[in-house]
Order: structure tokens, then sequence, then C-alpha cells
């Protein structure tokens, strides 16, 4: 992987540990809208795109999805504080940057809020462009994001380019273009989820080592 020139993250779950976050915004919002809380609720809601989530686990229309998504979203504005980037995630963009590869991020994130907790945690000055959930596009499909990203900077050598994510929506997005995943062991997904990627490591240190070669 030490020869991959333009290396695509995931976010949560891979660049961030938002879990804090994440489920205190779902319970906030669940307790505005008087519904109950699903069984394993991490499990429930970590990883997929928060709207699909919505229309899964509560069958809500689109109208009901936004009224959702945006007391979520509100809730969620005020308390970016819980979310911090992985031990040694600031140190290997640096070192990747450093050795002039292009990075990249695809998420079912929220664009903007993506961006905004970038520029908070200081790591938006390593990546070259960001694809997200947009309001007027929906790219809430990693495969839609994995394309945009990809088309921002201009990247058509497939075969330069590598996935890194904990989810299998990143295992099956890079697949969709015939490309390498790195599926990351410390974020949401486990073993189970990230079955099919290229190779597994086990935390940021091993992930670093594999970019290197070492």
């Amino acid at each position: 992987m030490q020869n991959k020139q333009t290396i695509i993250f995931d976010f949560d779950g891979t660049l961030v540990d938002s879990t804090a976050m994440i489920l205190a915004s779902w319970r906030h919002t669940l307790d505005a809208l008087r519904l109950d809380e699903p069984e394993d609720l991490a499990y429930c809601v970590i990883g997929p795109a928060l709207r699909d989530s919505w229309r899964k686990l509560f069958g809500m229309n689109e109208d009901e999805v936004e009224v959702a998504v945006e007391i979520y979203r509100k809730y969620m504005a005020k308390n970016y504080g819980l979310i911090e980037p992985y031990d040694g995630i600031c140190e290997l963009l640096a070192e990747l940057k450093a050795q002039g590869r292009t990075l990249l991020i695809a998420t079912a994130r929220s664009q903007f809020t993506c961006e905004l907790i970038l520029e908070k945690a200081g790591l938006a000055q390593y990546f070259s462009a960001v694809s997200g959930d947009v309001p007027e596009g929906g790219q809430a499909d990693k495969a839609l994001n994995i394309g945009r990203v990809l088309e921002m900077v201009a990247v058509s050598d497939i075969a330069s380019c590598v996935m890194i994510g904990d989810m299998d929506t990143d295992v099956d997005g890079a697949k969709s273009y015939g490309m390498d995943c790195i599926g990351v062991l410390y974020g949401y997904g486990g073993r189970e989820k990230l079955a099919g990627a290229s190779v597994l490591v086990e935390s940021v240190a091993a992930l670093r080592g594999l970019l290197r070669g070492t």
C-alpha cells in the first residue's frame, strides 16, 4: 500500500471517534420526537447514513426524516467538542501529506459538518477534497461519494487509489470501483463488516506501517 498515491478516508470511526456525540444526538432527537430507543442503539446507528437510519428504524416518510435530521443536527452543532481524532491520526496525515500523497474524504456524514469538524480538529489542512451528504444532492451513498471526490481532484487512475474505512459500506464502495480497501478494526464495524477488505489493521500505528511499507 506504500505505492498508493491517492488515499480516500472515511471519517467517523476512521479519522475521528464520534461515538459519544452520535449517541447523545440520537438520544436527544428520540426524546424530542417521543420515540423509544432501539435496542443496541450504537450498532443500529453508527456507520449507516443518517437519513437511511431514520427510514429503516422508524419507517419515516421524507418529511418526517427531515424533521428528525434537523433536530439531530442542531443538537450536534452544539456538541462538536465530544469528537476527537484517534491517537496518531494527526501524525499519520502530516506524514502522508509531506510525502506528496493526495488525501481525500468520502463520508456519509453531512459535508458541511465534516468540514467544520476538520477545521476545529486542525485536520482540514491535510485534505484536498471532501465529499459527503449535501442538501441538494443526497450524496450519502459511499460509492457516489467516492466517485464524486475523485472527480473533484480529477483522479482517474484507480490502481493508484485506496479506500480506508471501518464499515462494510466502505468496502462495498471501494469494490464498486475495483479499488483496494484497508479495513480499520479500531473503528465501529469489526471483522464481520470488514470481511471483504483487501487487508485489515488493528490500530492507527499499524495503518501507518502499512502505508509506509514497513
